[in-house]
């Protein structure tokens, strides 16, 4: 689970290197409450309550929009031209994003009967550095992603 948060994460700065060169908004709240229903009709499949589906994928987006709100930050800071090779939001990442997400509410199903559990959340809490390390992520954005495993939201 937290591998696959992390590397959906990571994704995050090549969707704000798109749409910084196509001057595009970060956020988009009706795309992003259409992929919410769909995420929880999909998510009816594994078995998972629509709430903790929308919990789960509310806190990625918000996780998502705060890595490109930094990276615009710091772009917007430098006075950043556009990038080069950046890869296809619509053919490349959202493809990427969208099988990860699948992946997530698998994996969201086996870890489900324990959220919240004191079991789950100290292991969560043990292992989430490796994975911030590793993946370059800011701990508490990490933290907001996890939070609806631990209970923490």
């Amino acid at each position: 689970m937290l591998h696959l948060i992390g590397q959906r994460l990571a994704l995050m700065h090549d969707v704000a290197r798109w749409k910084w060169n196509h001057d595009r908004p970060i956020h988009d709240p009706a795309r992003e409450a259409l992929l919410l229903d769909g995420l929880v009709e999909r998510g009816a499949k594994h078995d998972l309550e629509p709430e903790l589906v929308r919990a789960f994928f509310t806190a990625q987006m918000e996780a998502s929009k705060q890595i490109q709100e930094a990276d615009f930050r710091q772009w917007k800071a430098e006075q950043r031209e556009r990038f080069d090779s950046v890869p296809d939001l619509s053919t490349e990442l959202r493809p990427r994003i969208d099988q990860l997400s699948e992946s997530l509410l698998t994996s969201l199903a086996s870890l489900a009967p324990s959220r919240g559990s004191r079991e789950l959340r100290p292991v969560l809490e043990r292992l989430a550095p490796e994975f911030i390390a590793r993946d370059a992520i800011d701990p508490e954005v990490f933290q907001q992603a996890i939070a609806p495993l631990t209970g923490a939201d």
